[in-house]
């Protein structure tokens, strides 16, 4: 499988997830050419949009700080759940 370079942003946590301890900001992601559910962690300072494209590739970062690792598909949010275009490219995601 090919490495991801880019990856659309589904949702913004500015605050993490509600129910666990830390609070640090989580963007949850969909890489371009996989469709691979990431979840990336923003640079300090740095509000990303959902709808938004980032460089999450080997190079310099500009918004992403680090790729936390692969998002579970039960971590989703119920906003992206909501969303018509995830409804009908749910079951194309790996």
């Amino acid at each position: 499988m090919e490495k991801e370079e880019h990856a659309l942003v589904l949702d913004y946590l500015p605050n993490g997830y509600p129910l666990e301890r830390k609070m640090m900001p989580i963007a949850q992601a969909i890489g371009e050419k996989n469709l691979v559910l990431l979840e990336l962690v923003p640079r300090r300072g740095v509000i990303l949009e959902v709808g938004e494209k980032v460089y999450i590739g080997d190079g310099k970062r500009d918004k992403v700080y680090y790729i936390l690792g692969r998002l579970q598909r039960e971590k989703i949010t119920e906003s992206t759940k909501n969303e018509p275009w995830f409804k009908t490219y749910s079951g194309l995601l790996p």
